[in-house]
């Protein structure tokens, strides 16, 4: 073989693991912030290049001995450029993570997935504040769910007068995995376009996953 074919080929191959690693690691971990309860936390990553971002997913691993499945969300760009989560001119990504555990060191894994490069996976670790509000925290188990037992469901929503802080979920552990924002004790309520909409008085609030409470419409 010539010899500068040679070297050229050899080149190539000394070059392809390292623009494959360059590639990979798009994204880095800036920091997490606790969002409005202590369920929510606001993840924030350096993106070297926001344009090619597809989608950003979380997923919490279930804690010890949990008979529920993850956590698991995806958001796709579009999503996250209407909720202003995308930091164009920082370069900074910002993911609501929701359904951690409280006054816990939560196991967390944020996957982005980008045009024509590979998915990059950023383990880490996001540890919550206690929560001791409300009737749910210390529930008297009648019956425990039996080991082995398969759901077709993992969480629960419950709708209370008791607590400003309506709708709760629950899974099925008996394990508060997310409250209200809106601070209204209201039983009609529901989850729809993903987000929990209830009534208070004369209006309308609509609460998002990540916190934000608005309301929707007046009728007073």
């Amino acid at each position: 073989m010539n010899r500068r074919l040679l070297a050229l080929v050899f080149g190539i191959a000394l070059l392809l693991p390292g623009t494959a690693s360059r590639a990979a690691e798009r994204a880095a971990l800036l920091s997490s912030a606790p969002g409005a309860t202590p369920f929510i936390s606001f993840v924030q990553l350096n993106v070297s290049d926001l344009t090619t971002l597809k989608s950003a997913e979380f997923k919490i691993t279930p804690k010890t001995g949990s008979a529920t499945r993850p956590v698991d969300v995806r958001y796709f760009r579009q999503y996250l450029q209407k909720r202003h989560y995308l930091d164009k001119r920082r370069g900074v990504l910002t993911v609501p993570v929701f359904g951690l555990y409280a006054g816990r060191s939560n196991t967390v894994t944020v996957t982005l997935t980008f045009r024509a490069s590979p998915t990059q996976v950023i383990p880490m670790t996001i540890q919550t504040a206690a929560y001791a509000g409300g009737t749910y925290s210390t529930p008297t188990v009648v019956q425990p769910r039996l080991p082995g037992t398969n759901l077709s469901y993992d969480f629960i929503l419950l709708k209370s007068y008791a607590d400003p802080t309506t709708p709760i979920i629950i899974d099925t552990d008996a394990e508060i995995r997310w409250v209200g924002t809106a601070g209204v004790s209201s039983q009609p309520s529901i989850f729809f376009d993903n987000a929990f909409y209830l009534t208070s008085v004369v209006s309308l609030i609509r609460t998002d996953l990540d916190g934000t409470t608005t309301t929707v419409a007046n009728y007073s």
